[in-house]
This record gives structure tokens, C-alpha cells and sequence, in this order.
């Protein structure tokens, strides 16, 4: 169990079975455990619970503390965290920050907390998803991100220094994808995370890979980033809009790519088709290995799921799915 005391009379204030969270003044404080709850330090009273505690489950004070921040799955709610009021709730139309949100499928926080970004069903137009910077500190929104052709963005991630946001929208083509679906065409949005300014808009070749983006890489600095895509990865000059590499390496699952620690090299595995490490400078495959499958007594019939490069970045350890086997790979041989 984990006890909270008064450092001066050594008094516990109160306890819990999981691990404590505080806020930075440490007069609020999240503890997990059976239950999660918000809790009052000073006093040693209990302002919010949450619920049964669950894996899933993340919190955040925002770095002036005015706000708390909870995350369980897909649902994501918003907290006075002096008096644990709820402000918002995704799908849940409460007045929030002066006017009527409705959030939906989730949000992306600035690396100092101050920033974040809501994406919502637009209620006049179908599924369409309308996205909004916010600055979280102040409960205000900044602006809303608006596209040029009225689509809907994804991919909102923040640079490392918190300056920019970069977003992803697409064209549909009238080509089609390996599994029949309408391919599409990528597009870029680089927008100033103070001001929600748009900096710079960028546009894919049509003979862009064909599947929308599902993560986001920083390289350069924070001045390039990588779109992965289920059949590929993309180099993007964050200055100019511009594709300057891109490479092809078509699977049905979820693709896996690694940066390396030089920052020149990225590795992209596929579960199927085995991985292919690419030379960032020069748009170049360096070497190919084969379909990284796990079969064994322990292992049992298995692909990876995640993988790392070691700090020296000259071996690279896959991990399989259920977690029962594994290959270190030697980067200069294979």
C-alpha cells in the first residue's frame, strides 16, 4: 500500500493500494488502486472517484493545475481539479470552455501540456470529423483546423518542441487499394501551435502510397517527420511541404517502423514480408531481411509486434504478439 503523511506531524493523510500522482504544487493528488480517485492532500479528503480501476486508465494535471485530464480506451474526459467537476466528456455535450463540444475519437497533447487538439463530429455534416487547437491552461480554443476542401484532418501530432502541429488530410482516388477500398492521396499541414496559424500545405505525387497515415516519426531535428503507412513510409520536409523519400513495402497488418539512433536510417517491418532497412539520405534500401515469424514449442505460431532498436543502433530485438519469442538482428549482416 501506499501511504500519503504529513511531512511536518508525520500524520497520514491517506492511503492507497496503487501508486500516487501528484499535481505540481502537491495539493492534489490521483491515487490508483480499487478504486481511482482525486484526492485532496491538504485536507485529506476524497473529491472525485472514478470508478473501478482499470489498465487503460490515464490521468494528467495540466501544467498550471487548473485542469485534470482522464483517458480510459476511446473515452476522454475533462476535470475542474480543484473541485473535480467534470468540464466535458467525449460524446457527452457539455458546456466546455464556454461553448457546446461533443468529442469524439481523441486528442493530442503539445509536449508542455498547454496545447492540445479535440476532434468532433461535425453534426451538419455526416461523419465528418471537426478538429480545434485548444490552449488548455486557459480553457480557451485557439482556432479550428480547418482544411482547404472542407475534409477532415488526422494524424494531429505535435514537433518535439512543441512549436508546430502537423496534420495529414486526403484525396480520394479513383484507383483502389489491395483490398478493394478507395486509395487516397496524402497531404500535409504544418500549422504554428501558438497561434494555430497554417505554415506550410503539402501534397503527395498520385503515385503516393495508397493508405492514410497511422503515426507520425520526428527526424532532423523536428524539421522532417515520417508518415507510416500500411504500405509504406513517407519522408516529409516540414519547411516545404515536400515528399522527399518515400518507400513501398505493401502489407495487410500494421507495419512497424524504427528510427534508428544516427537519425539516417529507418527499418520497416512488415509481419509478413519480412523488413527492409532504408537509408533516410538517399531514398536507398540498404538491406532486406525475410518475414520475421516465430514458430516453436514456447513461441507457438507468432509475428512481431514490436521492435527496438539496441542504443548503439547496430542490432535491432523484435518481439512477437504474445510475447513468447524474439530476434536480434544484426544491422550490418542481417
Amino acid at each position: 500500500e501506499t501511504a500519503v503523511l504529513d511531512a511536518e506531524t508525520g500524520v497520514k493523510r491517506f492511503q492507497s493500494k496503487g501508486k500516487v500522482s501528484f499535481r505540481s504544487d502537491g495539493q492534489r493528488a490521483i491515487l490508483r488502486g480499487d478504486e481511482d480517485a482525486l484526492w485532496n492532500v491538504t485536507e485529506g479528503t476524497r473529491l472525485r472517484v472514478f470508478g473501478t480501476h482499470e489498465p487503460s486508465d490515464a490521468f494528467a494535471f495540466s501544467p498550471s493545475g487548473r485542469f485534470l485530464w482522464h483517458s480510459m480506451y476511446v473515452t476522454y474526459s475533462l476535470y475542474s481539479a480543484e473541485t473535480g467537476e467534470l468540464v466535458c466528456k467525449t460524446g457527452v455535450p457539455i458546456p466546455a470552455f464556454g461553448e457546446q463540444q461533443s468529442w469524439h475519437v481523441g486528442s493530442r497533447f503539445g509536449r508542455d501540456g498547454t496545447r492540445f487538439v479535440t476532434r468532433r463530429h461535425d453534426e451538419g455534416r455526416g461523419n465528418l470529423l471537426k478538429s480545434a487547437l485548444w490552449d488548455f491552461d486557459k480553457g480557451e480554443k485557439i482556432c479550428d483546423l480547418l482544411v482547404p476542401d472542407g475534409s477532415s484532418i488526422s494524424n494531429a501530432t505535435f514537433t518535439p518542441d512543441g512549436q508546430r502541429l502537423v496534420t495529414f488530410f486526403y484525396d480520394t482516388l479513383d484507383s483502389k487499394t489491395p483490398l478493394g477500398q478507395p486509395a487516397v492521396r496524402t497531404n500535409i499541414i504544418c500549422w504554428d501551435a501558438t497561434s494555430g496559424q497554417r505554415l506550410v500545405i503539402g501534397q503527395a505525387d498520385t503515385e503516393s502510397l495508397e493508405w492514410q497515415a497511422r503515426e507520425v516519426l520526428f527526424t532532423h531535428g523536428g524539421t522532417k517527420c515520417l508518415s507510416i503507412h500500411p504500405d509504406g513510409v513517407m519522408l516529409w520536409n516540414l519547411e516545404t511541404g515536400d515528399v522527399e523519400q518515400q518507400l513501398s513495402l505493401p502489407t495487410l497488418f500494421r507495419l512497424r517502423v524504427l528510427l534508428a539512433p544516427n537519425g539516417r536510417q529507418v527499418l520497416a517491418i512488415s509481419p509478413t514480408d519480412g523488413a527492409v532497412l532504408w537509408n533516410l539520405e538517399t531514398g536507398e534500401s540498404i538491406r532486406q531481411f525475410g518475414a520475421l515469424y516465430y514458430r516453436g514449442p514456447q513461441s507457438g505460431s507468432a509475428w512481431t509486434e514490436n521492435a527496438r532498436f539496441t542504443e548503439n543502433g547496430k542490432q535491432v530485438i523484435t518481439i512477437s504478439h504474445n510475447g513468447r519469442g524474439f530476434h536480434l538482428i544484426d544491422v550490418e549482416s542481417g
